[in-house]
């Protein structure tokens, strides 16, 4: 017969790994989780490993994340969740911001050495390599990607379900008439670009129209103004145009009130990520939810789990992708027609 397991400890305490953990080496935890974890322990027949425990101990309680735009609140939101996360579990984190750029990234990944890290989640920055990031980060290094994930470099990963909520997007504006859509977004270098321009076309595809227009753009406000303009400039005009996020969805919905048009009568707008600023600007704007501070928590518990179990397989965990439908939708006009 096997020896019990700490993650079976966890499962019939109904807490987390990490909190067992902590239960068991007499850390702080609340006195509700210390008696369920001991007495689970103890129906079990579970023997505490104070050796590996004294091993574990040598840990310097830090770990490392590290995001690409912290200017977006969408980032702030996971990084909040992440903080609140290991900090529970009294882990220091660090944050640092790569602004997208990859020199930054390396600097960032040798100074957080530095530290000694316990972990690292990271959200890699456009046009990283996988190869470039396996030798920047200690194979013994507990590494969780978050939001993004590179082709090649294997890890825990924590996301989103992106082309599910595109094509839910899809799917929307299909069922209001629209048959000439694009997309706004960056490039196809990021994971998450490619995951939601291809849930958009498979809605396109299953209702036998062409590809979306795709335009390229920064994922930023001013990035939303100018594929706002490329699209009014078309000839015919696309009746609808969904945004990689919704910091280039309301910049969409600027340049259109700069013209004296409104989102969701001359151009239907979406954005995705359903950060606050979407539900409280006028016109609310029709996006994709995905819940960026669980999306954070879920990266922490994938790390925690990691440094207590780092032979185990690869996780990955994907938040939801909810539609929202709000002001910015609506049918497509007839040609040469202006809703007043």
């Amino acid at each position: 017969m096997s020896r019990p397991t700490l993650i079976e400890v966890a499962e019939q305490a109904g807490v987390s790994k990490s909190t067992a953990s902590l239960a068991l080496r007499g850390a702080p935890v609340s006195a509700e989780a210390r008696e369920r974890v001991q007495r689970a322990a103890s129906q079990l027949g579970y023997i505490y490993d104070r050796a590996a425990a004294a091993m574990r101990g040598a840990r310097s309680g830090t770990i490392g994340l590290i995001v690409f735009d912290l200017a977006n609140p969408f980032y702030s939101e996971l990084a909040a969740g992440v903080s609140e996360s290991l900090e529970a579990e009294g882990a220091l984190v660090l944050i640092a911001d790569t602004r997208e750029d990859c020199a930054r990234q390396s600097r960032i990944l040798t100074r957080m050495r530095e530290h000694r890290l316990d972990g690292l989640i990271l959200c890699p920055s456009t046009g990283s390599d996988a190869s470039e990031l396996r030798a920047q980060i200690p194979s013994d290094l507990p590494l969780v990607q978050a939001l993004r994930h590179v082709e090649g470099l294997v890890s825990d990963y924590s996301g989103a379900q992106n082309a599910a909520g595109t094509q839910a997007i899809g799917r929307h504006l299909l069922g209001l008439g629209h048959r000439h859509i694009a997309f706004a977004g960056h490039n196809d270098e990021t994971s998450v670009q490619r995951e939601r321009f291809a849930g958009l076309r498979q809605a396109t595809d299953e209702a036998g129209l062409p590809p979306p227009i795709s335009i390229a753009c920064p994922p930023t406000l001013a990035g939303g103004v100018a594929a706002a303009e490329i699209v009014l400039a078309f000839g015919p005009q696309p009746t609808a145009l969904v945004c990689f996020n919704d910091l280039v969805a309301i910049g969409a919905t600027l340049a259109l009130a700069q013209r004296g048009m409104t989102p969701g009568r001359e151009l239907s707008i979406t954005g995705f990520d359903d950060i606050m600023e979407a539900a409280l600007r006028t016109p609310a704007l029709t996006t994709v939810a995905i819940e960026p501070r669980n999306l954070g928590r879920k990266a922490a518990e994938l790390v925690l789990e990691r440094l207590d179990d780092p032979n185990a397989p690869p996780k990955t965990c994907l938040q939801p992708a909810h539609l929202i439908v709000r002001n910015t939708t609506g049918a497509p006009s007839l040609p040469g027609h202006r809703h007043v």
